[in-house]
Order: C-alpha cells, then sequence, then structure tokens
C-alpha cells in the first residue's frame, strides 16, 4: 500500500481555470507513463466535492470516468 501523505498550507491546484487551495486533503503518488500524479485517497473525496462545489466536481469526474481524482505533480503549486 502506498503511503499516504498530505497537502500542507497554501497548496494550490486549478481545475478548469478555478484555482482551488487543496491543503489538508490526504493522497498517495502515483506513477504513470506521462509523469508523477497525486491521488486523493476515497476518504477525502467527499471533502474535495465541498471544497470543488457539485458542479465542477461532477465535470472532473465524468470527464474521467473514474470515481478518483489524480492531479498532476506539475500542477501543484505550494506557496508560503
Amino acid at each position: 500500500m502506498n503511503e499516504i501523505k498530505t497537502f500542507k498550507k497554501n497548496t494550490w491546484t486549478c481545475f478548469y481555470r478555478t484555482w482551488k487551495n487543496i491543503e489538508g486533503l490526504q493522497y498517495t503518488i502515483t506513477k504513470h507513463h506521462n509523469g508523477v500524479w497525486f491521488r486523493v485517497i476515497n476518504s477525502d473525496m467527499p471533502k474535495l466535492k465541498a471544497l470543488l462545489g457539485n458542479s465542477l466536481y461532477t465535470q472532473i469526474i465524468g470527464a474521467t470516468d473514474m470515481n478518483y481524482i489524480e492531479i498532476l505533480s506539475e500542477d501543484v503549486e505550494a506557496q508560503s
């Protein structure tokens, strides 16, 4: 099983041109042929849905045909 990590303070990413602070969400790291991805753990998906709102969340989940969300590591910015 992959180690569970937590996004630290002021960690931002963009979902469909909408910047969101994903601080506190937990994730595991997955590696694919096209890079390193942060997969939000299943138990934090309700938190992510609340953060994104139902419409944006549904748009993202529908676009992936998956029941999870992965964020490309290059798309995550930590600010101090």
